[in-house]
């Protein structure tokens, strides 16, 4: 019963900080949408982008539409049939369910949070920096923690999510991301005799 004493705790409907949150917490997945579905423009010749790292775009955005795909489809899959009544919806305590155990298929949306696993989706930006070794992914990392904590917190404040059902949310993401990290190779394999600025060295000069 953690879940709902904790919502007992937290709920405040009129939070307009939650509401802040809650408005802008699913940024991340339009944001990571729009990213994969303009990445080809990479491709064209006007932008002059080393074949190195048009390489390294390309394949980063497949990951990002891997990554938002499965967390979209996971969360709304689970959502209809786990059946898991929300904290406003809630006519008596006995009406709670715990987040293991399903109730009826379409009863109840609460489990998991689509909120918090599309605020998850804030983390791509580290990935992508952590690939490419710049030392702004300390930052990121930090903003995108921030920002999906936020996020989570404000669906339970707004009584609209347990905290079962965000922790679910992230979690979700978060494999997400790790398994298409697997399907898509992490690190840009440069060419050989291919420095860091992306020219090719000739075999003699390179000798």
């Amino acid at each position: 019963m953690t879940d709902l004493y904790i919502s007992d705790l937290m709920y405040d409907p009129n939070s307009a900080v939650a509401e802040f949150f809650t408005f802008i917490g699913e940024t991340p997945a339009i944001a990571a949408a729009l990213f994969a579905l303009l990445s080809p423009l990479v491709l064209l010749k006007r932008f002059r982008i080393p074949d190195t790292k048009r390489e390294l775009i390309l394949r980063f955005a497949l990951q990002t539409a891997l990554s938002l795909t499965f967390s979209v489809a996971a969360v709304y899959a689970i959502k209809h049939f786990w059946g898991r009544i929300r904290y406003t919806d809630l006519k008596s305590a006995a009406d709670f369910t715990p987040w293991y155990s399903p109730g009826a298929a379409g009863t109840g949306d609460s489990f998991p949070s689509g909120h918090a696993a599309m605020a998850a989706l804030g983390f791509l930006p580290f990935v992508y920096l952590k690939y490419t070794g710049s030392r702004l992914r300390y930052i990121a990392l930090a903003l995108a923690a921030a920002f999906t904590a936020a996020v989570a917190l404000s669906r339970i404040v707004l009584g609209a999510h347990y905290l079962s059902d965000v922790t679910a949310g992230i979690v979700i993401t978060a494999i997400s991301l790790i398994l298409s990290g697997v399907v898509v190779p992490k690190r840009l394999k440069a060419p050989k005799n291919t420095p860091r600025g992306g020219k090719r060295v000739p075999k003699e000069a390179s000798r």
